[in-house]
């Protein structure tokens, strides 16, 4: 069987593959000698795709198939227990996180500093990450507290750039802009829902700005200094 592959991840306990393949609802489960061993299949979504596939063992008792995944213009992020065979609890909808229509593609696990991080990346330009037991939280009420909007304008930018997020209710944030280099050069608390923060000493380049909630979770975007 040949196919593309869209995501992949290495399952620890069973010392085997998770794979997915480009378009398809279905997470294939593969041995180091690359012997097919059975699948398991999304069901109950009109058109789903499996973007993304990450393996984690962290806050549970039982290990879960974290999936980044494409139900037309919803972007979703799944908890599916492998043993069990079914999703767990609700998906956490990533659609909120920028305007229009969502596109995810990878899927990451990330331990720092005693903390694990779930998160991917959504059209090539927004890097999310939770916190993995914020995360579980999510899952486990259906609760949804992400930002409704995070924009940075204007991009690419001269001296000044305006970074603007919404929320549904009222949360404290903070601010980071980092270089390529992962050196902080900026650090604040939104006040309101708006901060100016002036570029002009910057040199040119790429620049990334991080927003860091109450809750664990962060989001990542990059802009361009002219």
């Amino acid at each position: 069987m040949a196919f593309k592959i869209q995501g992949i991840a290495f399952d620890e306990w069973e010392e085997l593959f998770w794979v997915c393949e480009e378009g398809s609802p279905i997470v294939y489960k593969i041995d180091p000698w690359g012997a097919n061993l059975g699948y398991i299949e999304l069901e109950g979504y009109d058109s789903i795709n499996i973007t993304g596939l990450a393996f984690c063992d962290n806050y549970c008792s039982i290990p879960y198939l974290w999936l980044s995944c494409q139900d037309g213009s919803r972007s979703l992020l799944i908890k599916y227990d492998t043993y069990g065979q079914q999703q767990v609890g609700y998906e956490i909808d990533l659609s909120t996180l920028v305007s229009g229509n969502t596109q995810t593609g990878g899927l990451f696990l990330k331990e720092e500093f005693n903390t694990s991080y779930i998160g991917g990346l959504i059209q090539d330009q927004l890097v999310y990450a939770f916190d993995l037991y914020y995360a579980n939280q999510l899952v486990s009420t259906g609760e949804n507290t992400l930002p409704s909007k995070f924009e940075v304008y204007p991009n690419p930018a001269s001296d000044k750039i305006t970074i603007n997020v919404t929320y549904s209710e009222k949360k404290q944030v903070f601010c980071r802009i980092f270089n390529e280099k992962g050196q902080p050069l900026y650090e604040n608390q939104f006040s309101s829902n708006k901060l100016e923060v002036d570029i002009i000493t910057y040199p040119k380049g790429t620049y990334f700005i991080q927003l860091i909630g109450e809750e664990g979770y962060s989001l990542t975007k990059k802009f361009q200094k002219l």
